[in-house]
């Protein structure tokens, strides 16, 4: 898997993974309405960065989580490179931040501050903010998950047609194979549908004939 915030994007990391095999690219696409495909991902993204296998990236809009962050540091996953330091440097910082307020609220008259890294500041009455909360909020402005709209649209895939898989072998190239999603009512459903794509031989013919 391979978390981007938009096309520009998949164009550098397109030319990076090309160098270290991988035969076969894939967008994910969904938007913050695909409430079951949205759930599902804030756990599924690390079972499909395996079940996807070393020769097949899925690239998908994401708002990275803290879980995902420690997942692709430990597996020096190629994402870390590109990424890693670039967003992790606001997380330290906040960290930071935490542990100082913790530290000096003595200082702060009519603020209250609890716990570390998940530091809440209170302010006044019942107004309250979670400070790894602010980062995450950026994340989600960053790779907002709309944004699957313009990129299906890059595709000439109808809107109608999300959620799907569109695999192809270059970003700008005419020739994709769309795999559409159906409707899920749950997580255990698309979880299933995925984990028998995956191992198909339809997705094996893919990864060997190429779009």
């Amino acid at each position: 898997m391979y978390i981007v915030p938009g096309l520009d994007d998949v164009k550098i990391a397109c030319i990076t993974l090309k160098v270290k095999g991988v035969e076969l690219f894939g967008f994910l696409l969904y938007s913050d309405s695909d409430r079951v495909l949205v759930d599902y991902m804030k756990e599924g993204i690390f079972e499909l960065d395996i079940i996807t296998g070393n020769q097949c990236v899925l690239f998908v809009i994401e708002p990275p989580s803290k879980k995902w962050f420690s997942y692709v540091k430990q597996k020096q996953h190629i994402w870390w490179d590109s990424y890693g330091t670039r967003y992790t440097k606001k997380r330290r910082l906040v960290d930071k931040l935490s542990e100082s307020l913790r530290n000096f609220t003595t200082k702060f008259s009519g603020i209250t501050v609890d716990g570390n890294s998940n530091c809440t500041i209170v302010i006044g009455n019942d107004n309250s903010v979670r400070l790894d909360s602010l980062i995450q909020e950026e994340y989600n402005v960053v790779f907002d998950r709309q944004e699957a709209l313009n990129i299906a649209k890059h595709f000439g895939v109808e809107y109608r047609s999300l959620p799907c898989i569109v695999f192809f072998n270059e970003l700008e190239g005419n020739e994709i194979v769309i795999k559409y999603l159906g409707n899920h009512k749950d997580q255990t459903s698309i979880k299933n549908y995925l984990r028998s794509f995956f191992d198909s031989e339809e997705f094996k013919k893919l990864i060997e004939s190429g779009v």
